[in-house]
């Protein structure tokens, strides 16, 4: 992997010659390709100029093992924009597409890949209490369960529901509600507090709502042992 900027895995541009080399020479070991990640950890957009420099470095090692590479992998669904636009280098052989296949967007701006669904995922979780109170705590207010200080917009009394979901199950931040009115206010490890004043039906303790997940809430929907999956 070659290091193009986001400082997550891989080797900077000007070692890759001798890495590549060292693993030429490794017994039993064949060097098949290169390869980049981006917009993962330091969020830094692929661009063509960085496509071109992941061949320059593919030129640059095929020219010191004396043969060609089989795959130069650019990247993964943040090179959707590049590929939409008609821009993405062609020496580039393939891209490591996630987000774009199953939420149906791209993962630079979070935009629609014109012929994908946006909903194929949803997450539902039963309401177990329903309650008017303050939208604003009272008291002396420090940090929450997860070190952050809140705050909070005063919208007066609201009727807020509690669902049996949490951050340890979703990003309470990533979740889009289906029901037309309901706003997600926070989550503790295993609760979601919505705000359900404005809900366009009058929710109770026991129904479930719904929500479409995004990246965040999928990947700790997916891999929470206390969601189970229902797959139609």
């Amino acid at each position: 992997m070659v290091d193009l900027g986001d400082l997550r895995e891989g080797v900077l541009a000007e070692s890759v010659v001798g890495v590549a080399t060292q693993i030429a020479q490794a017994p039993g070991v064949e060097l098949a390709g290169i390869g980049t990640n981006m917009a993962c950890y330091g969020g830094v957009i692929p661009t063509r100029d960085k496509m071109e420099t992941l061949l320059e470095v593919k030129d640059n090692v095929e020219h010191a093992l004396g043969r060609p590479l089989q795959c130069v992998s650019g990247g993964n669904s943040a090179n959707m924009p590049l590929v939409l636009r008609g821009e993405m280098s062609r020496g580039v052989t393939e891209l490591r597409i996630g987000e774009s296949v199953l939420l149906g967007t791209e993962a630079v701006e979070r935009t629609a890949v014109p012929g994908c669904h946006l909903d194929v995922f949803r997450v539902a979780a039963e309401v177990i209490e329903v309650q008017e109170k303050p939208s604003v705590p009272f008291g002396r207010v420090g940090q929450n369960a997860f070190g952050v200080v809140p705050t909070f917009e005063d919208r007066g009394w609201r009727r807020r529901a509690i669902l049996a979901i949490g951050r340890q199950d979703v990003d309470p931040d990533s979740l889009r509600p289906l029901d037309s009115g309901v706003i997600t206010l926070g989550a503790s490890s295993d609760h979601l507090i919505c705000d359900v004043e404005d809900c366009e039906r009058d929710v109770k303790t026991g129904d479930v709502l719904t929500f479409v997940p995004g990246y965040s809430a999928l990947l700790r929907a997916a891999t929470s042992p206390f969601v189970q999956k229902v797959v139609q």
